[in-house]
């Protein structure tokens, strides 16, 4: 039952650069969000810019406050699930993500019980199920993330019902779609009659994410990065996939993860040229040493895919130079442990004499 946890990993893509809509709390109708000079504004702005820590530090800020807005609320539990998305052994913030999910929960169902047709509120809901998915299923609690995911689809979807505008709606709701019908054929099949696994539909949800990924929008901005994921990895058009992360490259030029997504799509495609030029602007743009080691990880694995690089262009020497300099940063993502010990054994490097 393992590949359940795929429903809530891919869906939180789109958490690891959008914080969900932001607005002030009335029932009109929503022109665009999040407003302008907010602090979830500020979250999801930062997020985009690669500055996770800066997000949390702001959320944590702002959530101290006695009674905190839910759109802040629900910015930072998205900044929160956007760090464990990283590494998924960090469970620090376990808690803290329940908690805050909680306190969304809360408030929402309590505006929904004074209006059933608040469009927001259902969106709020949806977010907050989305982020309690993920972290049920990297915990391994699988019936848990499948009773959310259902419950992120079925708010998204009424949101969208009830205010076709709302951008962060349409994203999750799309991603939800799209990767809930992707699912390992003995769960699709185990749909069909148990009621709580929910059912898809890839064309419609892809449809949506490209839609918002294709606005002039903040939100259209962040959905370029699951959007291109999803062109790259599931529909195995890696141009076309590589063209949404490099329109964040230009415009985020801070944030380490487009340049990891832009490499990924680029080593799948042989051009390791490219990819030894991407990092080395990297290095540019945020005046980083060869040797730096970042509290995430995500400058070594920078580097890590330049030693592949070369590598791949027959210049071993210097691939084993520099991957002498990753391997002395601290532990890497689980998602990339394989990746290192497979480069490290191509170049001859065991964990003793590295």
């Amino acid at each position: 039952m393992k590949e359940l946890a795929s429903i809530a990993w891919s869906v939180v893509l789109v958490l690891l650069l959008n914080a969900s809509p932001t607005l002030a709390e009335n029932n009109e109708a929503p022109v665009d969000f999040p407003e302008a000079g907010s602090v979830a504004y500020d979250i999801q702005f930062r997020l985009l810019r690669g500055d996770t820590s800066g997000a949390l530090a702001l959320g944590r800020r702002a959530v101290a406050e006695a009674v905190p807005d839910l759109a802040t609320l629900v910015a930072y539990l998205n900044a929160l699930t956007t760090r464990l998305s990283w590494d998924d052994r960090y469970t620090a913030l376990d808690d803290e993500i329940m908690e805050t999910a909680d306190r969304i929960l809360m408030g929402c169902e309590a505006r929904l019980l004074r209006d059933e047709d608040d469009a927001l509120a259902h969106h709020f809901c949806g977010s907050s199920n989305v982020s309690l998915s993920y972290l049920h299923a990297v915990r391994g609690r699988y019936l848990r993330a499948i009773t959310t995911t259902t419950r992120a689809m079925t708010s998204h979807k009424r949101a969208l019902e009830l205010e076709p505008t709302l951008q962060g709606a349409k994203m999750n709701y799309g991603l939800l779609l799209y990767f809930t019908d992707n699912l390992p054929p003995f769960v699709r099949a185990l749909g069909q009659v148990l009621w709580f696994i929910p059912r898809g539909n890839a064309v419609e949800g892809l449809a949506l994410v490209k839609e918002t990924a294709l606005s002039d929008h903040i939100f259209g901005h962040g959905a370029r990065y699951p959007y291109g994921d999803i062109l790259t990895d599931q529909e195995n058009d890696h141009e076309a996939g590589l063209e949404q992360i490099m329109f964040l490259v230009e415009r985020y030029p801070s944030n380490a993860r487009f340049y990891l997504r832009a490499i990924w799509a680029m080593e799948k495609m042989g051009r390791h040229d490219d990819i030894m030029t991407l990092v080395d602007r990297f290095r540019r743009s945020a005046n980083i040493p060869i040797n730096h080691c970042d509290d995430q990880g995500m400058t070594p694995l920078l580097a890590l895919w330049r030693v592949r690089a070369l590598t791949r262009l027959g210049r071993t020497r210097e691939a084993r130079a520099e991957l002498r300099l990753v391997l002395r940063c601290p532990d890497e993502p689980t998602w990339a442990a394989a990746t290192i010990n497979q480069t490290r054994a191509s170049l001859g490097l065991t964990a003793v004499n590295s």
